[in-house]
């Protein structure tokens, strides 16, 4: 509450009635939570990072800066296992904490939350946010499968096209969701009979294509004949 009095030289006001008030001061608004590096694998964010940096937009209302408070708990259990703070982030930027080495398991889920404190204010914790880690490992390889020559059919368990280039299509998966170097090759059928030609025909490579995706090429004109059998 607060009062007030005004004075003239040997003059001896009295104070005003009280003036009752609340303190009130806005929270300050934490989202567009992220964990780099990572992707996103069903809704959640995975990373290859044992020291990921987590992220979060903080915006004031009040056009202020905050300090920022992040706590990792263990997933299973909610336990906090660390906390870590970012001071003095504006308004409308990222606040940026990396946790350190040693605090972060392989193959473990955990959470994260956030808080932005401005002077003056009483804020609450955002919601969990949910990340794995899977550290990658390139002794983990991609699978391709559903291979398919476009346009083609089978004949005796052989399939033809109809096409001198038909397009060659392949889906990869990566156990750890990264993308992946696709390499193509079509070449001689040793086993088909002689002159129709050995060794390699073409060759083709894609790079970056996503886990989960289809990757497609087409074999360019000049490169198959009619009636030769490539493998």
């Amino acid at each position: 509450m607060a009062r007030q009095r005004a004075t003239t030289p040997g003059s001896t006001p009295a104070w005003s009635a009280w003036q009752y008030f609340t303190a009130d001061v806005p929270e300050a608004v934490v989202d567009q939570f992220q964990v780099t590096p990572s992707e996103i694998v069903d809704g959640v964010a995975v990373t290859t990072s044992l020291t990921p940096t987590l992220l979060a937009r903080v915006t004031d209302p009040l056009g202020g800066a905050s300090t920022v408070a992040v706590e990792v708990a263990r997933y299973v259990d909610d336990v906090v296992i660390w906390s870590g703070t970012a001071a003095n982030v504006a308004s409308g930027r990222q606040a940026s904490v990396t946790v350190p080495a040693g605090e972060l398991s392989d193959q473990t889920a955990y959470e994260f939350r956030v808080k932005a404190t401005t002077p003056g204010s009483t804020p609450s914790w955002s919601a969990w946010q949910k990340f794995t880690i899977d550290v990658f490992d390139p002794a983990k390889d991609p699978a391709i499968s559903q291979p398919q020559v476009i346009p083609s059919q089978s004949d005796a368990g052989v399939t033809v096209t109809s096409s001198t280039t038909p397009e060659l299509r392949v889906v990869v998966a990566h156990p750890q969701a990264a993308a992946s170097r696709l390499e193509f090759e079509v070449e001689h059928d040793p086993a088909a009979p002689q002159g129709q030609g050995s060794g390699q025909i073409w060759t083709a490579a894609l790079s970056g294509v996503a886990s989960g995706s289809a990757a497609t090429v087409n074999v360019p004109a000049g490169k198959s004949r009619a009636w030769v059998s490539c493998r």
